[in-house]
């Protein structure tokens, strides 16, 4: 398997996402370990964007966000608190090297969906956005998504 950077817009229409992603409401954060607090301990699925800023102020560089890492949780905080302040050599926020500090940490809570949902979830924003980041599929090759399951 290949890995995909940069976005596929035409995944999307053949019905990749399922509808339950823009049903959620989806809140950001700053991707900063200060700010864990603020996430909560439920299940769910998250993105951590990178923000362009070469222009502050200056649209529509100013505006330009491209997913880094695509993940789900059952508890959202803890993950954060790992990618954030996880003490291993391949820590998100290590890898993220010089862009961390243009770094957003975006979640939608999915508290009613089990795990393997949440893999399907995952998967098919990884297939449409890319992500740079992710070192592996959360459902095995193969198996076909059917986003209106979800």
């Amino acid at each position: 398997m290949s890995l995909q950077i940069g976005w596929d817009l035409s995944k999307n229409t053949t019905g990749c996402l399922p509808s339950i992603i823009g049903e959620v409401n989806w809140s950001s954060i700053s991707f900063d370990n200060s700010s864990k607090v603020y996430v909560p301990q439920k299940r769910g699925v998250y993105i951590v964007s990178v923000a362009s800023n070469i222009f502050k102020n200056c649209v529509p560089f100013s505006d330009f966000h491209t997913p880094a890492y695509i993940g789900m949780s059952t508890d959202l905080r803890k993950r954060f608190d790992a990618h954030t302040a996880g003490r291993s050599d391949d820590a998100l926020w290590r890898r993220l090297g010089s862009s961390l500090n243009h770094c957003m940490f975006w979640y939608g809570v999915f508290q009613d969906k089990s795990t393997g949902e949440l893999r399907k979830i995952e998967q098919a924003l990884i297939d449409v956005y890319g992500s740079p980041l992710n070192r592996i599929n959360s459902v095995k090759i193969g198996e076909t998504i059917n986003a209106n399951t979800l």
